[in-house]
């Protein structure tokens, strides 16, 4: 726990125990997996966030017609603290400080972005431990959604530090 006081930074995430910087994200990452620490009683939180986010603007044409135009911008990551509406109101009252947030591993697709975080909350028994912020897992996942080069995404979540003594 004394290591997670050390290291702890309001305004950054962390990767592999140091604070990210951008090279540190690999260039075909779409989003990320990731858990936020309470530094005091080791209380913890697993989800997953995207990067990025579609937006659709009308641009109207000289003839008078609008089409729409699909883009991706960067999303609100850096500044990112959960869904759980429970997790942002104990972070809003103990201090951002008081929590480490921890990029655990980045993904390359929507569909390794949904079952990753999902295994992972299996991986941990977080529903049935008192310590998990979080609160329910439901996700329904399609076989269909993966590729091939996502064969290895189970390896690599079973990997993570966190499952290390």
């Amino acid at each position: 726990m004394e290591e997670l006081e050390n290291q702890t930074n309001i305004d950054s995430w962390y990767f592999n125990g140091i604070p990210l910087h951008d090279e540190d994200i690999p260039t075909n990452a779409i989003a990320f997996l990731y858990m936020i620490t309470h530094i005091k009683t080791g209380r913890w939180y697993i989800g997953r966030k995207s990067m990025f986010r579609k937006v659709t603007k009308n641009i109207k044409s000289k003839s008078g017609t609008v089409k729409k135009k699909r883009s991706q911008v960067e999303s609100d990551w850096k500044d990112y603290w959960s869904s759980s509406d429970y997790l942002k109101e104990f972070v809003s009252e103990e201090g951002k400080d008081k929590f480490k947030r921890e990029i655990l591993i980045f993904v390359e697709t929507p569909s390794a972005t949904i079952y990753g975080e999902e295994a992972l909350l299996y991986m941990t028994g977080s529903m049935f431990d008192p310590l998990c912020f979080n609160g329910h897992i439901r996700t329904k996942i399609m076989r269909s959604w993966f590729e091939k080069k996502e064969t290895n995404l189970h390896e690599r979540l079973k990997n993570l530090s966190i499952f290390k003594s």
